[in-house]
């Protein structure tokens, strides 16, 4: 079964106190292929592309141990 922490679109965000998984594949230029998924992304970056709400939107929608979402595509 196809798992968040498979896809390729779940990366650590790093924040000030803690760092979470978030899933990119809630940003267009992650999605799209206009940008490479990074290994890793700060809060702050996050925050200046989307926004605080898509930040938590994005924290919300990982699912680390069920099965992942429409959106799933393997790391390389």
């Amino acid at each position: 079964m196809a798992t968040c922490q498979g896809c390729r679109f779940c990366v650590p965000v790093i924040g000030r106190e803690e760092t979470r998984l978030a899933c990119l594949a809630t940003l267009d230029l992650y999605l799209s292929g206009e940008r490479r998924v990074p290994a890793q992304l700060r809060a702050g970056d996050f925050i200046g592309l989307a926004g605080k709400e898509i930040l938590v939107k994005a924290v919300e929608k990982v699912r680390p141990v069920r099965q992942a979402c429409g959106f799933y595509c393997p790391k390389i």
